[in-house]
C-alpha cells in the first residue's frame, strides 16, 4: 500500500511540473488555451472539430469534447492527412493580413475559368444554327431573349474579325449605377435601357473590345507614350495612330486641340473613349460624322482613319438623325438612329 501511495505522489508531482507529455493521440482532448476567433474561423473554414465550450475571455481555456466528438474528429483529420500537431500549429498561428489584390486576382481566377466552362459548354450545345443563328457569347439563359437577340444582330453587323475577342456578355437587370463597361475581353449592359439605347451601347462598348482586346501591339516594338492604366501601350499597337490624332499621352490632349476636335464630349475624356464614341459615332451617325469633317481636320483624320482601318468595305447599318448645328453632343449613344433591318445580315 505504502509503494503505491508513493507512486501514485510522484506520478502527480511529475504531471504538475509538466515532466510527462501527452501522447499525440490525447493532444486533441486536452484543449490548448487560444483566442476565440482562432477557434471560430479553424472550426468553420476546416470544419475539422467541432465547436468547443470556451470561457468568454480574450485567451480561454476550452472544455474537453467528449470522447465520441474527439473520436469522430481524429478520424476525419485522419482520412485528411491532418494530425493533431497540425491542427495545433494551425490554431495557434496568427493569420496573414488580407491581400485585397490577391482576393481580386483569385475572383477574376474564378470567373476566367467559369467563363471558359461555359464558352465550352455554349459551343458544344448553343452554337448558332441556320434557324437561330446566336452567337454563343450572347446566347444565355440568364439573358432576356430580346437581349440575346438584339446584340447578336449587332454583333452580326458589325466589321467581323473582332467577335471571337469577346468572351463574356453580362445584360443586368437592377439598375446597376453604370449603363455599359466594357474591358479587353467583356461587355456588361444595362438591361433597362430602351432598345435603340441598348444598341448603341453595345456599339460603344464593342469599340473599347476592338480597341484595347483585338487590335493591339506587341513588345517586339518600343512602348509608346500611352498606357491602358499602368498597362504598356507598343508603338505597333493600330489605335495609337488614332490616339496620336488628339493626343500626346493617356492624359494630355495635343496643344491647340479643341472641344470640336471630338465627336462627343465623353469622347474628350481620355483616347479610349475617344476611341470608342468615335467608332459608335460612325456607325450610327455617319452622315453627321461627314458633314462635320468637312470643316474640321482632326475630325477628317479620325474618320480616314476608321474608315480605313476598322470599316474598310462595310456597309452603313444605321442612318442618324443628329444634325450638326455647332453644339458637340455629350455622349453619341444618346442620339436618335434608325437602324437598317432590312439590310441582311449574313451568318457567320
Amino acid at each position: 500500500m505504502r509503494v503505491k501511495i508513493l507512486l501514485f505522489i510522484g506520478l502527480s508531482s511529475l504531471l504538475l511540473r509538466g515532466s510527462i507529455l501527452l501522447p499525440e493521440a490525447s493532444v486533441a482532448q486536452a484543449s490548448p488555451i487560444v483566442p476565440t476567433f482562432y477557434n471560430e474561423i479553424f472550426n468553420q473554414e476546416n470544419q475539422l472539430l467541432p465547436p468547443l465550450a470556451c470561457t468568454p475571455k480574450p485567451w480561454r481555456r476550452c472544455v474537453p469534447r467528449s470522447p465520441a466528438q474527439t473520436r469522430s474528429a481524429s478520424e476525419d483529420a485522419g482520412r485528411s492527412g491532418i494530425t493533431n500537431k497540425s491542427i495545433l500549429r494551425a490554431l495557434m498561428t496568427r493569420p496573414q493580413k488580407r491581400d485585397p489584390q490577391a482576393t481580386l486576382k483569385a475572383i477574376q481566377a474564378v470567373k476566367r475559368r467559369k467563363s471558359a466552362l461555359m464558352a465550352q459548354a455554349q459551343q458544344r450545345e448553343l452554337a448558332p444554327s441556320k434557324d437561330t443563328a446566336l452567337l454563343p457569347v450572347v446566347n444565355q439563359d440568364d439573358i432576356l431573349l430580346k437581349h440575346r437577340e438584339l446584340a447578336n444582330e449587332v454583333l452580326r453587323s458589325l466589321p467581323w474579325g473582332c467577335q471571337g475577342t469577346l468572351k463574356t456578355f453580362y445584360v443586368r437587370y437592377d439598375n446597376p449605377a453604370r449603363r455599359g463597361l466594357a474591358g479587353k475581353t467583356s461587355i456588361i449592359l444595362d438591361g433597362s435601357v430602351p432598345d435603340d439605347e441598348f444598341k448603341a451601347l453595345l456599339i460603344h462598348e464593342f469599340g473599347h473590345i476592338t480597341d484595347l482586346g483585338c487590335k493591339i501591339g506587341n513588345p517586339s516594338a518600343q512602348p509608346s507614350s500611352f498606357k491602358d492604366g499602368a498597362e504598356i501601350i507598343y508603338q505597333n499597337d493600330p489605335s495609337v495612330g488614332f490616339y496620336s490624332i488628339s493626343w500626346s499621352d493617356s492624359k494630355t490632349k495635343r496643344s491647340g486641340t479643341k472641344s470640336r476636335d471630338f465627336v462627343s464630349g465623353y469622347a474628350a475624356w481620355d483616347p479610349f473613349e475617344d476611341f470608342a464614341e468615335t467608332y459608335a459615332y460612325f456607325v450610327l451617325q455617319n452622315d453627321a460624322f461627314k458633314e462635320r469633317a468637312k470643316t474640321n481636320t482632326a475630325l477628317a483624320t479620325k474618320y480616314r482613319w476608321m474608315a480605313t482601318n476598322i470599316f474598310r468595305g462595310h456597309p452603313l447599318i444605321a442612318k442618324g438623325e443628329h444634325v450638326w448645328t455647332g453644339e458637340v453632343p455629350w455622349d453619341s449613344t444618346k442620339l436618335g438612329f434608325e437602324w437598317k433591318p432590312e439590310m441582311e445580315v449574313a451568318v457567320r
